[in-house]
């Protein structure tokens, strides 16, 4: 096997080759831990029956400016800390494991990444702008809304793949036309329906995570739309999507 080290500050890549068909590529961020935070998930939102507690541990990253990251003010020194939500999200994905409609959504997402990775070959406005984090952002925003019975609409019930591949796709319309895809951790008010009392809850500013994208790509990305649609052809629907989940994100979070 060969290892190769990179380094995009703060993140330290390091890329495994070997005999397998495909490399292995592996992110160590350094941080600072900040402790444990024990949120009370609601019965709503998990797979389990009743309640349950769980522990987040939390960590201070550094962000760094650069040349990729222009608008990071200089009077904010060289580092910014920020609080890493890493742990919050990666439950936001567990508790899909055993929900179907909330799987729906991961399949959804896994297709929209193998979308992008196609299409940034063809130079696809859309596809080079987009992020793994930016997808996972959209789908974190799909089971939200789509998912969690105290926002959802009352008895909504999501009906496959191919339905959450519409409100996938109709959220991501709104970001591109918007050039705004708020940050799911950061003021978000329904965050509080998953996280009560948590940290992040209780973040009432947001964030658009294009910010530090170029904006040009920022405004080009909504001419690429068309190319997913078309690639996807046959894949998703949006004859019987709910119009007022697309209003409530059009209208509630991607308002800045």
């Amino acid at each position: 096997y060969n290892v190769t080290r990179g380094s995009k500050p703060p993140t330290m890549n390091i890329k495994i080759s070997s005999n397998l068909p495909f490399p292995i590529d592996v992110d160590f961020v350094p941080g600072l831990y900040l402790g444990d935070e024990a949120v009370l998930i609601p019965d709503s939102v998990t797979t389990h029956p009743g309640s349950i507690r769980m522990n987040f541990p939390r960590f201070g990253l550094m962000k760094w400016i650069s040349k990729e990251n222009p608008r990071m003010r200089e009077q904010d020194k060289d580092v910014i800390w920020r609080n890493c939500s890493s742990s919050y999200e990666r439950y936001m994905f567990d508790m899909c494991l055993n929900n179907r409609e909330r799987l729906y959504i991961v399949t959804a997402c896994r297709i929209m990444k193998a979308v992008v990775k196609t299409l940034r070959k063809r130079q696809n406005h859309a596809a080079n702008l987009l992020t793994s984090y930016h997808l996972k952002t959209i789908a974190m925003y799909c089971i939200e809304f789509l998912t969690v019975p105290t926002v959802a609409p009352p008895d909504f019930h999501l009906g496959g793949v191919r339905e959450a591949l519409g409100y996938f796709l109709k959220f991501l319309k709104l970001v591109f036309d918007k050039e705004t895809l708020p940050e799911f951790f950061l003021g978000n008010e329904y965050l509080g329906k998953i996280f009560p009392d948590s940290y992040f809850a209780n973040a009432h500013k947001k964030y658009n995570l294009f910010a530090k994208e170029n904006p040009r790509q920022v405004e080009a990305a909504k001419y690429g739309f068309g190319g997913m649609e078309a690639i996807l052809e046959g894949c998703y629907t949006y004859a019987s999507l709910n119009e007022s989940v697309i209003r409530c994100f059009e209208n509630r979070v991607l308002r800045m």
